[in-house]
């Protein structure tokens, strides 16, 4: 039986077009990461993965409603400056619900200071740097295993 691994994106509503709530807004960075798993066929046999696109203004409860409703082992944030407050909030909230997923985050605002997010949000298991497509891969092949981090560059 595959793993789920949920990749959560929360994006501004609104934008485009400009004041038009209704329209979901795609981030690339998470469709990159599905599309580099699923061409991996060892991993595209361990792994379904499923995106879910989340606007900035939903709910905790409701976020965690959706995440865990796919009832995943592990769940992948792709974090911006303007949604990491929800991120980090709902990593918790999985986390208190579900304690054996793995959080990953990975993206700009979480790159850059990775050992302090860390050390603040014990609920992260582990810290995607720089381009995330191929760390990503890699760090699911070590199947999160804590001896497997140190193989991977980029964590």
């Amino acid at each position: 039986m595959k793993k789920k691994l949920v990749i959560l994106s929360f994006y501004l509503p609104g934008i485009y077009p400009q004041g038009d709530d209704s329209v979901v807004l795609n981030l690339l960075a998470p469709a990159y990461l599905k599309a580099a798993l699923d061409s991996e066929p060892k991993l595209s046999e361990k792994y379904e993965t499923v995106i879910l696109d989340v606007p900035t203004t939903t709910s905790q409860e409701e976020v965690l409603k959706e995440i865990d409703k796919q009832k995943p082992s592990i769940v992948a944030y792709s974090v911006y400056i303007w949604n990491f407050e929800q991120s980090i909030e709902s990593s918790k909230l999985i986390k208190k619900l579900r304690p054996n997923v793995k959080i990953i985050m990975g993206g700009p605002q979480v790159s850059y200071d990775s050992i302090k997010i860390l050390e603040n949000n014990s609920q992260i298991d582990a810290i995607v740097k720089d381009a995330g497509e191929l760390i990503f891969k890699m760090l699911l092949e070590t199947d999160l295993s804590p001896k497997g981090f140190s193989t991977v560059p980029g964590i």
